[in-house]
């Protein structure tokens, strides 16, 4: 008889989602699961959190599970959105938690596939609640662009592997390749949450005031790119 797991107010971790989502036969991995909530969260209208489970959860899987284990699953989702929705603006933990890298010769494909889910999960949480449209800055459908764009572009390295092969002929080369392509991911997640939210606040002259590139030292003088450090808190505080 399997013993019976009690709900967690904390999130348990990434093996136990990767567990979970296949013992109940969910089509979700773990990078597409973290992409829809953060993508949820970054949503200035405020997707509920339960709003937010609902999209992971399939009916047809939910039928097939029993109570305890309905409330286990969604307990560990709802404290894994409480901590996405604590440390988004802090974009140095995020996706390192969720996509391991690998090193040289380690599976590329998989690596790619992570990216591209997690891309398509935050533009599906992020898409969640329509923004209106008299905030809908261009920042916002620039980045929103951009990131649909390079996801695009990660897919068809992804179905494609002889694409990737003819950019980049070797192992370490294609990990470079991709490991470009998460990183202006992760930059276009970060640039929709701070624009998306500034749109909501602001009356509209707040970004003339950020000059610095998101490339350039921080003038803060930690000696991290602007983009790693205070862009989010010079826009969000």
């Amino acid at each position: 008889m399997k013993k019976k797991e009690p709900p967690t107010e904390k999130y348990p971790g990434n093996a136990w989602l990767a567990e979970k989502l296949a013992e109940h036969d969910f089509q979700f991995s773990v990078a597409f699961v973290h992409g829809i909530i953060r993508g949820s969260v970054a949503n200035p209208m405020m997707v509920e959190p339960a709003e937010t489970i609902a999209e992971i959860f399939d009916k047809k899987i939910a039928n097939k599970m029993s109570v305890s284990e309905l409330e286990v699953m969604f307990m560990g989702l709802f404290a894994l959105w409480k901590e996405t929705a604590v440390s988004f603006h802090v974009p140095t933990t995020f996706p390192e938690a969720v996509i391991s890298r690998p090193g040289s010769g380690a599976a590329v494909r998989t690596f790619n596939s992570d990216i591209v889910d997690l891309a398509n999960g935050f533009m599906k949480g992020f898409s969640l609640k329509p923004i209106p449209k008299e905030y809908r800055s261009d920042a916002v459908k620039s980045w929103w662009k951009d990131i649909t764009d390079e996801a695009s572009e990660c897919s068809v390295w992804y179905e494609r592997p002889e694409k990737l092969s003819e950019i980049a002929p070797d192992e370490r080369s294609k990990l470079q390749v991709l490991s470009n392509a998460l990183e202006w991911i992760e930059d276009c997640m970060v640039w929709l949450f701070v624009y998306s939210r500034f749109a909501m606040d602001s009356a509209g002259d707040a970004p003339a005031k950020v000059k610095v590139g998101r490339n350039e030292q921080c003038p803060c003088g930690s000696g991290r790119k602007y983009k790693k450090c205070c862009i989010p808190d010079h826009v969000i505080h």
